[in-house]
C-alpha cells in the first residue's frame, strides 16, 4: 500500500498491531521507518481528536489494537500538533477529523426504513461482516448460535450496530479524499452486498467506489508479481522516488477509468492496460535491429555486433530513410552508458524502479513484458 499510494492515507492505524507485527516478521515496515515516512508525507494519517490525543481513551479502548505505543503514538501527536497551523488540511500530515455520526445515521436509516432489519440480519447471520462489526455485534448479542431465536429487538441492535460501522467506514473514505481505497477482501465483500444504499453512504459514486478499490486489490496483486523480479532494490530506497510518485499517478487514473469496468473484470483491466503501455514502445528497437538478432540483445557485446552491422550496411537491414536519428540516440546512450543497453523506452518507467531499482534496459522490459502477459493468460 504504501509502494502504490503517493501519498498513502492511513485512519486510526494501530501502533501495537504494526509494533508486533514488525517484530514477528509480518510486517517489513520498522515503526522507525513508519514515521519518518509520515513525517516526511509519504503516509497521512487521519482520526478522531480521542485516538490521535488522548492516551487514556486510548489504554481504556476494548479493542487490544487501540492501545497505545508512546515510541509511535508521541511522534503522531506531536507532527499533528505541528501541523495543526497548516491552512490547507490536504497538506496535513497528521489531521483530525469530525466526530462520528454511524449511530445517529443508523437510527435515522432504520427509523425511516424498518424493513431494513431483516437484510441487514441476513449478512449478520450469515458472516458477511467486517471482523470489526462482526465483534460488535457479538458484544450486543454474545456469540451467534443456530440454537437460539433472537428477538425483534436484538436483530434491530445487530441492524444499528452494523449500519453505524458502514456509515463511518464510508465516511472515513470520503473525508480521507483518496482515489483508490484498499478494503479487505471481507469488507469489499460487504460493501458491495451494501451497495446502492446511497441514503446512508451518502455518496453519488458508489461505484466509483468500487471499482477503485478493486483497482488498489489488482495494483497489489501485481507488485507482489513484480516483487519476484526484484534484484537490488528496496521499498526503503523506492519510496519518495520517481518511480514511487509515478506509479500514485498511474494507480489513479487506473482507478478513474475502473468505473467504467466490472468490478470482475478489474484485474484483467489493470494488467492489459500495463502491457499495452510496455508493448506499445518496443516499435523503435524492431524497426532497427533484425527480429532474430532482438532475442539475443541483452549483452553488450551483442548489441555492439549489432549496432555495427547496421551502421556498415544499413541498406541491405533497413533502408537508409529514418535510421540515423535513432541510431544516433542509441549510440549516445551507448557512450552514455559505457556499453550498457539502454532501450529508447518511453512507457510508465515506475515498473522496472520498483522491481530493478532503475529505468528500464532491454532485458528488464522483456522480463516484466514475459511476467505480465503470464499472469494476464492465467487471468
Amino acid at each position: 500500500m504504501v509502494a502504490s499510494s503517493y501519498p498513502l492515507v492511513l485512519w486510526s492505524p494501530s501502533t501495537i498491531l504494526m509494533k508486533r507485527y514488525y517484530e514477528s516478521g509480518r510486517c517489513r515496515i520498522s515503526p522507525k521507518q513508519f514515521i519518518d515516512w509520515v513525517d516526511a508525507g509519504y503516509i497521512r494519517i487521519i482520526g478522531r481528536g480521542r485516538w490521535i490525543y488522548d492516551r487514556h481513551a486510548r489504554e481504556e479502548h476494548p479493542w487490544d489494537g487501540g492501545k497505545w505505543i508512546p515510541a509511535i503514538d508521541d511522534a503522531i501527536r506531536a507532527i499533528c500538533i505541528n501541523d495543526e497551523s497548516e491552512k490547507d488540511k490536504g497538506k496535513r500530515r497528521v489531521r483530525v477529523v469530525e466526530d462520528e455520526d454511524g449511530y445517529k445515521t443508523a437510527d435515522r436509516i432504520l427509523q425511516e426504513e424498518p424493513s431494513r432489519v431483516p437484510a441487514v440480519w441476513e449478512l449478520v447471520w450469515s458472516r458477511n461482516l467486517p471482523l470489526g462489526s462482526i465483534d460488535k455485534v457479538r458484544q450486543k448479542l454474545g456469540p451467534l448460535s443456530t440454537k437460539k431465536q433472537y428477538s425483534r429487538k436484538e436483530r434491530f441492535l445487530a441492524a444499528r450496530e452494523v449500519l453505524r460501522d458502514a456509515r463511518n467506514h464510508a465516511r472515513a473514505i470520503e473525508l480521507a479524499d483518496v482515489q483508490a481505497p484498499f478494503l479487505s477482501e471481507r469488507d469489499g465483500r460487504f460493501f458491495s452486498l451494501l451497495e446502492g444504499n446511497d441514503d446512508f453512504l451518502q455518496r453519488s459514486d458508489s461505484s466509483s467506489s468500487s471499482g477503485a478499490s478493486h483497482v488498489a486489490s489488482a495494483t497489489h496483486d501485481l507488485l507482489r508479481h513484480l516483487e519476484g523480479l526484484q534484484k537490488t532494490h528496496s521499498l526503503q530506497g523506492f519510496v519518495g522516488s520517481d518511480g514511487h510518485r509515478e506509479l500514485g499517478k498511474w494507480m489513479a487514473k487506473m482507478a478513474n477509468a475502473a468505473t467504467k469496468e466490472s468490478p470482475k473484470d478489474i484485474d484483467s483491466y489493470v494488467l492489459r492496460s500495463l502491457l499495452n503501455e510496455v508493448e506499445s514502445d518496443k516499435g523503435d528497437l524492431t524497426r532497427i535491429f533484425p527480429k532474430n538478432r532482438l532475442e539475443r540483445m541483452g549483452e553488450a557485446g551483442d548489441f555492439l555486433i549489432n549496432l555495427a552491422e547496421v551502421l556498415m550496411e544499413p541498406a541491405r537491414a533497413f533502408g537508409i530513410a529514418g535510421l540515423s536519428l535513432k541510431v544516433v540516440r542509441i549510440v549516445t546512450g551507448i557512450s552514455r552508458k559505457l556499453g550498457v543497453v539502454k532501450p529508447d523506452y518511453r512507457g510508465p518507467q515506475w515498473p522496472f524502479l520498483y522491481a530493478f531499482g532503475r529505468t528500464p534496459w532491454l532485458g528488464d522490459i522483456k522480463a516484466i513484458r514475459r511476467l505480465l502477459t503470464t499472469i494476464s493468460r492465467k487471468k
